[in-house]
This record gives C-alpha cells, structure tokens and sequence, in this order.
C-alpha cells in the first residue's frame, strides 16, 4: 500500500494517499457471487472449466491459507472465481470443498460445468461420493495408495478401469504410465484434461513471486485479504487482455526451448506499469489525437 501511495500524483500527500487506501480496505467488500457472475459474464461459454487449488503463505506468526477455485477462460489462463481463507494451515476438509462448490452453483447451473479439476491433495470418499452423486464432472490425480473400488490405485494396470457405485453412477480410474486419473466423464480425455490443471500454478505465480507480490501485504484480516484477492483478480484479467493485445501487435519472441520469452501476463502488467507511471504523459498523447477528431 506505501508503494501504491506514493505512486500518486503529489508526493507531499503520500500518508494521506495511505490513509486513504487503508480506509477503502476497512469500509468495502465483494460480494462473492455478485463477483463470479460479473467475471463469468465477461466470458459467456455453453460450459466452463474450473480448477481447485490452495495457496498459503506465512506473516509472522499467522499462517495465510487461501481455498481457491479459478475459472480457465481460454487456453492459457485461469482467474480466481470464488475464494476464502481457510483459518488453520494445511489442507482443506471436505465441508470446506464443498461449500465451495455450493457456491458456485449459486453462480451457474451444474450443467454448464464442464470440468473440475484438482491434484491429490482433494481425494476423500466423502468428497468424491459428493462429486460423482451430485453429477458434476471432475478430474482429479489420485494417490498409489487410495482405493479404486477393493484395489488401491498402483495396483492396476495401464489403460481406462471402469467403476459402478451402488447407485449406479459411473466412475473411471484411467493409467498412463506415472499417473493415476479418477474422472467420470469421458475417460479417453482424461490425463490430457488433467494436466490443464498446470494453469492455476501459473495463476498463483501471477499473483505472487511473478506479478503482483500478494504474500508480501501485510493485511492479516480475513475480510480484507479477500478483498485484495478480489482486486488483484480483476487486475491479473486486466493485464492478460492486455497483453493478448499487445501480443497481436507484436508477437511474443519464442526462446529455443519452444516457450514464449516471456507470458502474456507479464507482457500486459509491464505495458501497463509504464502507462500508470506516466499517466500525464498518456494524457497528454490520449488527448492530442482525440482534439483532431473532435474539429473534424
């Protein structure tokens, strides 16, 4: 917040430029659906795709511990969608799973859920009995350990195993080499639907280390790291249309390992770090070549 302050125009202001932001935190906050709905309607799909994940970090002695689930909304990139803070370190539960996924049918009906994908961390009987008898379709990486049925899951053998609960509902453990899928949807797809799980690692990257340094606030408030999170999702989706933009105008070079030199996030966030550094001068420019068009 310090830097945000004294970013501003008149620098002899800076504390009350902090105040000012602190204020904000204190008097708003999201609502958490109203939120969803505005980010998925900026991207209307027959069916969106969905990944689970936790981050969590260490102030002092309080342990940071977000559950997020991000909505992929293209290839490349995934948002912050619904979230909260988990008050403990570690896992999630399966309440807490669920109440997730409550939530986002508050947002959207279960049949424009194309997928929910998750790592190993959200496995449970309790939480995939959950999954596959509400019918949403989810493709989660398993443990060699956890069952399959009366089997545990390294027991068998390379290929698509598939399971019938005693209500009928159909699930799959697919095998391919080192991984182990449970999905019940269309088994054929699923280690290759899996690894777009990847999308949130480089969302949390975004967020922090790579972006905006989100483990470095020193808010420790559950309502108000919310309301940073909320904030720093519309701006992560601010700089990667952005950057899709300014990607058309002059592609990304390609390094020699076949990756982008840089990604498209870091390419919106640096053009618009330049632009808000030099609002005057943006102005200035934004203002001489609307002047012509006014006269004409």
């Amino acid at each position: 917040m310090t830097k945000i302050a004294s970013k501003f125009k008149n620098e002899s202001l800076t504390e009350s430029n902090y105040r000012r932001i602190q204020n904000f935190f204190n008097q708003f906050e999201f609502e958490k659906i109203l939120f969803a709905k505005l980010i998925l309607s900026l991207y209307p799909k027959n069916k969106y795709t969905f990944i689970i994940d936790r981050t969590n970090w260490q102030f002092g002695k309080k342990e940071i511990n977000f559950l997020v689930l991000a909505v992929l909304i293209d290839e490349e990139i995934a948002i912050p969608l619904l979230f909260f803070e988990l008050d403990k370190d570690g896992s999630s539960n399966t309440p807490e799973r669920i109440n997730l996924i409550e939530l986002l049918l508050k947002v959207i009906k279960k049949e424009k859920i194309e997928d929910i994908r998750a790592d190993r961390e959200f496995i449970g009987d309790d939480w995939l009995d959950y999954l596959t008898e509400s019918e949403i379709p989810f493709t989660i990486r398993m443990k060699a350990d956890h069952h399959f049925g009366r089997k545990q899951c390294k027991e068998f053998e390379e290929g698509n195993h598939k399971r019938i609960d005693c209500i009928g509902k159909e699930s799959w453990l697919c095998v391919k080499k080192d991984w182990l899928i449970l999905t019940n949807h269309t088994p054929e797809k699923a280690t290759e639907r899996y690894k777009g799980r990847w999308k949130i690692e480089n969302l949390f990257g975004f967020l922090k280390s790579r972006g905006f340094d989100f483990e470095d606030t020193h808010l420790k408030d559950s309502g108000k790291l919310c309301t940073l999170l909320h904030l720093l999702s519309l701006t992560t989706l601010w700089c990667c249309e952005v950057g899709k933009e300014r990607h058309k105008l002059k592609p990304i070079e390609i390094k020699k390992h076949g990756r982008r030199a840089k990604s498209i996030f870091r390419l919106g966030l640096d053009f618009l770090s330049k632009v808000l550094a030099n609002l005057d001068s943006f102005f200035q420019c934004f203002l001489s070549c609307l002047f012509p068009l006014a006269l004409f």
